[in-house]
């Protein structure tokens, strides 16, 4: 694959842990540019989260599936396949869902901490933004356990997770960047930074069931 310096940029995972695995230079850059375009085409809808609705600010979405995409066939492929290697990587059985969710956040929209929920075997997010500066926030926070070695979380979860066995792990969105985490694990993603401008934090973001 051609990086944007001319160098070959293969896909590289970049770190792995217990819940999650991190894989840069996820998409070709013909793959990576067909799907900045359908995010940028599609109508986005704005939504409060189901976390933190005071807290959180509003983000907006919009519902698509891999067989309607403009971006064709063998492009949604890249995204499909790059999210099997890393749930192989992890070692972690779930069904193939042709339907995800494009999202932006943009500054003061963030997403509290959470689990997803049951029923779920896993999650992905890959990160379409064109440019993303360290200092914009908007990455993506995890606590690399299952949720039941977290103490007393059904009670307070963000003072609960100060008991965490191990420290959070901090995951920014750099562009092209697929992460592939295990269901019932804690996240959240921290707050876009005003520094941020209009620039908005783009992503695609599935759910997988066991």
């Amino acid at each position: 694959m051609a990086a944007h310096d001319g160098r070959t940029a293969e896909a590289v995972t970049l770190v792995q842990g217990r819940r999650f695995v991190v894989v840069d230079n996820a998409l070709s850059p013909d793959a990576l540019a067909a799907w900045r375009e359908e995010e940028r085409a599609v109508q986005h809808r704005p939504t409060f989260s189901s976390v933190d609705p005071m807290f959180d600010g509003v983000a907006f979405y919009a519902d698509a599936s891999y067989a309607s995409a403009k971006a064709g066939e063998e492009h949604a492929g890249e995204v499909t396949s790059a999210v099997r290697r890393g749930l192989d990587a992890l070692g972690v059985t779930a069904a193939d869902n042709d339907r995800f969710k494009f999202w932006r956040y943009g500054r003061g929209s963030g997403l509290d901490w959470h689990d997803d929920g049951s029923g779920r075997g896993a999650a992905y997010t890959l990160y379409l933004s064109g440019e993303w500066r360290a200092t914009w926030g908007g990455e993506l926070e995890l606590f690399d356990c299952p949720v039941g070695e977290v103490p007393c979380a059904e009670f307070d979860v963000p003072k609960d997770l100060m008991n965490a066995p191990v420290p959070a792990t901090s995951i920014a969105p750099r562009p092209n960047r697929l992460v592939v985490m295990v269901a019932g694990t804690f996240h959240r993603v921290r707050k876009v930074e005003a520094g941020a401008g209009d620039n908005l934090r783009r992503s695609i973001t599935g759910f997988l069931t066991p």
